[in-house]
């Protein structure tokens, strides 16, 4: 696969991508929840979610 095979493919995957993963209503508040603590973030802190995915735990 060249390499503007590979940017199409990962292009057009982008638009649907959180469409192929199932989370319980739970999931994303618990993992959200883990991923603080294991950060150590205060309410007074700030993060930048910068080439992270799809944004789902930095909502």
């Amino acid at each position: 696969m060249g390499r503007r095979d590979v940017r199409g493919h990962y292009d057009d995957l982008a638009a649907e991508y959180g469409e192929h993963w199932v989370y319980g209503p739970e999931y994303v508040p618990w993992m959200s929840r883990r991923i603080a603590e294991a950060l150590r973030i205060g309410s007074t802190d700030r993060i930048a979610d910068i080439g992270s995915g799809t944004n789902l735990f930095a909502q």
